[in-house]
């Protein structure tokens, strides 16, 4: 703009600014301030409406700006660095709940430790046996000790630890393999139970470091739809290889010449070998007769838990039911010995001994055999680490998500304050390194399904673990012959009955998914399920994480920029592509009245010459790039939907004046700073376009991320925002009062910056 406007030329801008004024179409009509040199003398005409127009301004920002608050304002509270004393506490939680401890959450501690006890022990060793192939002492400490240290390191009082089906199914598939691989013509070159306590030792180690680094923030990539794929996987695998057990099929699976290690291998196996004349029918009448009872069991629990004169039926213990009556049975009618059952004491291997050919071998401890138990696996790790590390660490992963999982679920059901999960990570991590060095403890991690039942007995603290590990200690010195006499196919049923139970929450959220048409958390449970039926545990788990990476990769980079439209009859700017139909169309409408009103109100419209993109997230260097194609692609088509070959449905005149609506712009670093700097110099300098900024709260970072990388010298500055004069104007009215005033001055005036009004007129006594 030159620096003098004629009275003639004012008049036409006046003119031309009533017949065609954007803030009167989009807004409401309204007198548009009309920017002009002070230093002009014959512009008298001007001066009274300048100023009429300033104090109006500045009325209205009063009012905009101005808050009436009924209750009394007070400061913020001054947060103090904690002692040392306060900070222990914090990561040794024992020392929180037991100076309070009292008779009373004794009593709720110690029904809800006898209740998990009751059925957690019978589980511990299906799980050692059937799924690990370990030794059964294996499972019973790992029940005992993990717990033990929980209480004194854990934070969430109702979180019950010990062995889980999906991490000893990965246990156990790593022992098969390294078993297969190198003991052979009958030189015991791998320990079974070392390489447990080295998957153990590695999980430790990794959640351990894990929590120390900060790193609890993981838990949110393992979605639910994973974790469900994958469970869902592993019930199957529990199902197929429990199967083969109960048919008495083992000894011919380790002794076929092709390997089948998969789940789907093994299926193959069943079709091939498994017939009327391999299977053993006194395992299969027992395993039938035991699987059948336990699910009559539970479906009496089911049927009686809704009526509240049967609520107590809730805690029984129906494994622990059928473990007694087998072992009753068992030793009654000496089921080894006259049929040829397998029993637990078949798989049992002497403490400190090499071998472990002999089956009848008892696992009665002897003080020669205690001492035995310290059992360090760093021999194993150093020579085992490359074929150790993967799965040690996919054990980890997992465990740690599904401690996560039950403590949420706990959260929501019992209101539970949740702990950092860093200091879970710790407590987790703590549990298992002690755990590795006992005896060839599996891993052990939180489960939602016994840590429920410990919240309805009545626990108070995570002492409740701690006596449901000093009871498993007593089964182990005490009981042990007892456990001798359980048949192997009766663990193994067991397992089974959990496979379905895995299996029962997934046709659920299938239908759900599928409802809501998230076809990419369907191809997420698929591919997890597959992977963990066709290749292995960890395998599945791997390609989880996988595409739960690309998918937050993806998710991170993606800009999500919008158009804004004015809304018809209305002052509002919506997202243009969020309104889907509703834009501006001439298609007849044969509805009723009341739609055809309530679709003309939804129509949005395009202020003419005018692009007006929000950038509703924070700048980085992930999604910055994407902004760049994006931009593009608005104004090509008015929308970021369409396919960029489509021919071009925007005229390149409608891009006269970019507006940025940064308000949901929280943070940019410096490499976005720089593609948008580059960004508005474009538009400046090369496609002779006007760019403004609008952000009424715009954080102080963010202003001098703008200012330092000289990007609010190359937009429009904000002249009539008298109170601030920055160039980051409050609203988009503001900025299409300047728009029309610079389309009304006409071609002579297309060089006008509203910088370069000068503000004196502003600040003078006479306004």
């Amino acid at each position: 703009m030159s620096d003098k406007i004629s009275s003639k030329g004012c008049h036409k801008m006046r003119d031309k600014y009533i017949s065609h004024n954007r803030v009167n179409d989009v807004i409401s009509p309204c007198v548009s301030p009309t920017p002009i040199n002070p230093s002009v003398k014959d512009n008298d005409e001007l001066t009274p409406l300048l100023l009429s127009q300033s104090v109006d301004n500045q009325q209205s920002r009063k009012d905009d700006d101005s808050t009436s608050i009924q209750r009394n304002i007070i400061n913020f509270p001054t947060n103090r660095k904690p002692s040392l004393k306060q900070v222990i506490p914090y990561y040794l939680p024992i020392l929180n709940w037991l100076p309070k401890y009292t008779v009373p959450k004794f009593i709720g501690d110690f029904s809800a430790g006898l209740s998990l006890a009751s059925f957690q022990i019978p589980l511990a060793i299906s799980f050692a046996t059937t799924m690990a192939h370990l030794d059964p002492l294996t499972g019973l400490f790992s029940l005992s000790l993990t717990p033990i240290v929980y209480s004194v390191v854990g934070s969430i009082p109702q979180m019950i630890v010990g062995p889980e089906s999906a991490i000893s199914l990965i246990v156990g598939q790593t022992v098969d393999h390294l078993v297969k691989e190198y003991n052979k013509n009958g030189e015991e070159v791998v320990d079974p139970l070392l390489v447990s306590a080295s998957l153990t030792f590695i999980s430790g180690t990794t959640l351990f470091l894990g929590g120390i680094l900060g790193l609890g923030f993981l838990d949110n990539i393992l979605s639910q739809v994973l974790l469900m794929g994958f469970i869902s996987g592993v019930g199957i695998t529990m199902i197929v290889g429990s199967f083969i057990t109960q048919c008495k099929l083992d000894h011919l699976f380790k002794s076929v010449p092709e390997h089948y290690h998969s789940t789907f291998d093994k299926i193959v196996f069943l079709f091939k070998y498994c017939d009327l004349s391999t299977i053993d029918r006194p395992t299969v009448l027992i395993s039938v007769l035991s699987f059948s009872a336990l699910i009559l069991l539970r479906w009496l629990k089911k049927k009686l838990s809704y009526d509240r004169r049967h609520k107590w039926v809730f805690f029984f213990p129906e494994i622990l039911f059928v473990v007694l009556l087998s072992i009753y049975f068992s030793w009654k009618c000496d089921l080894h010995g006259n049929y040829g059952i397998l029993l637990v004491k078949s798989m049992a291997r002497k403490r400190g001994k090499k071998s472990t050919k002999s089956p009848s071998t008892s696992i009665s401890l002897t003080n020669k055999d205690f001492v035995s138990l310290w059992m360090p696996p760093f021999s194993t790790l150093n020579k085992f680490k490359y074929e150790l590390l993967h799965p040690g660490i996919m054990v980890a992963l997992l465990g740690f998500f599904e401690s996560t999982t039950a403590s949420k679920s706990l959260d929501s059901l019992y209101n539970i304050e949740l702990s950092s999960s860093n200091r879970e990570l710790v407590a987790l991590g703590s549990l298992n390194i002690v755990g590795s060095m006992i005896g060839g403890c599996l891993p052990s991690f939180g489960g939602y399904g016994r840590s429920r039942i410990n919240a309805l007995s009545g626990a108070k603290t995570t002492f409740s673990g701690g006596i449901m590990g000093v009871f498993t200690l007593l089964t182990i010195f005490w009981f042990l012959p007892y456990i001798e006499y359980v048949p192997i196919c009766v663990l193994s049923s067991i397992s089974s009955v959990i496979g379905l139970k895995l299996l029962e929450e997934s046709p659920h959220l299938l239908k759900f998914h599928y409802t809501c048409r998230g076809y990419s958390e369907l191809f997420m449970f698929t591919a997890v399920f597959i992977t963990t039926i066709t290749y292995s545990l960890e395998g599945g788990i791997t390609v989880g994480i996988v595409i739960a990476l690309i998918k937050i990769v993806k998710h991170s980079t993606k800009s999500r920029i919008q158009l804004l439209g004015r809304k018809n009859n209305s002052d509002k700017f919506v997202h243009v592509d969020t309104m889907g139909s509703t834009r501006a169309s001439h298609h007849h409408n044969h509805h009723h009245h009341q739609q055809q009103q309530s679709r003309h109100e939804s129509i949005v419209f395009e202020i003419e010459g005018c692009l007006i993109v929000k950038i509703p997230e924070p700048l980085t260097f992930t999604n910055s790039s994407d902004l760049k194609i994006k931009l593009k692609r608005l104004e090509k088509f008015g929308s970021t939907k369409q396919h960029p070959a489509a021919p071009r449905s925007r005229n390149e005149s409608m891009t006269r004046f970019i507006i940025f609506d940064i308000n949901g712009m929280t943070n940019i670093d410096s490499s976005a700073a720089l593609v948008l700097y580059e960004i508005i110099k474009d538009y400046t300098f090369k496609k002779m376009a006007r760019v403004f900024l609008v952000g009424k709260y715009v954080p102080v970072r963010v202003k001098d991320r703008l200012a330092n990388s000289g990007i609010l010298e190359l937009v429009q500055y904000d002249e009539f925002n008298i109170n601030v004069g920055d160039s980051i104007f409050k609203n988009i009215k503001s900025v299409l009062q300047v728009i029309d005033y610079l389309e009304a001055c006409g071609d002579d005036d297309t060089n006008f910056i509203a910088g370069s009004i000068d503000t004196s007129i502003f600040n003078s006594n006479i306004v």
